[in-house]
């Protein structure tokens, strides 16, 4: 397994690498049901995750192991060890991660800028506590940045930009625990800055739930109708 999904050398066919990824993937997930009741050990597997860090960083491979971290973040999220999220931290604040996130800004929803919005989101989903109370860590700064930028696109939230909705639900989550965080405990210094970020989304959120003319909005399909719909409900 771990040659296959090894990163090969520049100009060389990537094909058996991306396949690899998805067996890997397939293997974790397989091993997540095993691991509930602890029966099985994690370790072979969490020794090829560096493996799979590797493609992050190259243009080709990077949607097949970008959508494999997002699946395993999302399902399985303590097969990640703290080192591998520091790693993970290191590429979703590089410059590779600012490219990726101009292309959104500038309304270029092509693959790779998808796929690395849903990693960032994953990521973001299991790591809202330390994204609250570190706001002082530049990499913190970095990430919040980008995760206010995921809903100052341009374009009607389902029938335009299908990065929003997603996003919203994100700092519903931040929302959420920053509430209970204050009704819980004393006043700390890290909430007044987290208020500063849920004001700054409700900015855009009020901006991304505008009406488009009638004109815009006959030009929908009806899946597009219905999800902007729903984004505004949930808005």
């Amino acid at each position: 397994m771990q040659a296959a999904i090894t990163l090969p050398p520049p100009g060389l066919n990537t094909p058996i690498t991306e396949q690899g990824i998805k067996c890997f993937q397939s293997w974790v997930v397989y091993a997540h049901g095993a691991w509930i009741d602890k029966s099985m050990q994690l370790t072979p597997l969490r020794t090829l995750i560096p493996h799979i860090a590797q493609p992050l960083w190259d243009h080709d491979m990077f949607e097949v192991a970008a959508d494999c971290w997002t699946e395993l973040l999302n399902t399985f999220p303590p097969f990640f060890t703290p080192e591998n999220m520091v790693q993970l931290v290191g590429f979703l604040t590089s410059q590779r991660a600012h490219n990726l996130m101009s292309l959104l800004i500038k309304g270029d929803y092509e693959a790779d800028a998808v796929a690395f919005s849903r990693l960032l989101l994953a990521y973001s989903d299991v790591s809202i506590q330390d994204l609250a109370k570190q706001p002082d860590s530049p990499s913190v700064q970095i990430l919040m940045r980008f995760l206010v930028q995921l809903l100052a696109y341009e374009g009607f939230a389902g029938a335009e930009d299908d990065v929003c909705a997603p996003a919203v639900e994100f700092w519903q989550a931040y929302t959420e625990f920053l509430i209970d965080s204050t009704a819980e405990n004393q006043l700390e210094p890290w909430m007044d800055n987290a208020r500063q970020y849920v004001v700054q989304v409700v900015e855009q959120c009020w901006r991304k739930i505008r009406m488009p003319s009638e004109e815009v909005y006959a030009e929908w399909t009806s899946d597009a109708k219905g999800e902007f719909k729903a984004f505004r409900t949930d808005v």
